[in-house]
């Protein structure tokens, strides 16, 4: 946990200095969203170049408050590299968000599209390998009322979870050849097909449970 902090601690700090040394660099105005087609939508006032590490640094301090908040706080921590790695994927994440914006605010084309289903398809399929390992607890994992009731139901939820999250990962691969906005529509569409199926599939091992 105190690694995925530091790390995770180092890579906002990292945000912040490339943000402060371009700053006086950028346009006035600089690209602040992209559309799902891959192009930018909107531009903000040159000083949102800091948003994305201060969005960073609120969500690592949230994520290394919550094991110590929540009742199970213990089982997060049981859950071995679990939680500390979703901490660094997501500030990698931020980064990466951040270095684009950077490049397209200086007028280097880089396509956004290809760049997010990469990094979703990394995280899906990290996090993915990594969801067996999550111990029952009320703030990380597949939090359904099956899931809560049985810790048998837990585990099997999240075995099984992890294999879908690992094929929806592969999926945003895949999505890297197909044509916009479809590289980003086809994942998010598999993203929601994969969470009826392990919602299903975890009330399913509830009834199964509960009858024997």
């Amino acid at each position: 946990m105190k690694k995925g902090f530091i790390a995770s601690l180092c890579i906002t700090a990292a945000q912040f200095i490339a943000a402060a040394l371009v700053y006086t660099r950028l346009p006035e105005q600089i690209p602040t969203h992209w559309g799902i087609s891959g192009q930018v939508d909107a531009y903000g006032g040159r000083l949102m170049i800091f948003l994305m590490p201060a969005i960073s640094l609120l969500i690592t301090l949230g994520m290394t408050l919550m094991p110590k908040i929540d009742p199970k706080g213990k089982s997060i921590i049981a859950s071995g590299n679990a939680y500390p790695v979703l901490m660094v994927l997501i500030n990698v994440l931020f980064a990466v968000i951040l270095a684009v914006t950077i490049l397209t605010a200086f007028g280097v084309s880089v396509p956004m599209d290809v760049v997010m289903c990469v990094m979703l398809g990394l995280l899906f399929i990290i996090l993915g390998s990594f969801m067996p390992r999550i111990k029952q607890n009320y703030s990380f994992g597949i939090k359904l009322p099956w899931t809560y009731a049985s810790e048998e139901v837990w585990v099997s939820t999240h075995r099984f979870g992890g294999r879908v999250f690992v094929a929806n990962g592969l999926v945003f691969f895949a999505g890297v050849l197909l044509p916009a906005p479809l590289n980003l529509l086809v994942p998010l569409v598999a993203i929601l097909v994969g969470m009826i199926v392990i919602c299903v599939f975890s009330y399913l091992q509830y009834r199964k449970t509960n009858v024997n």
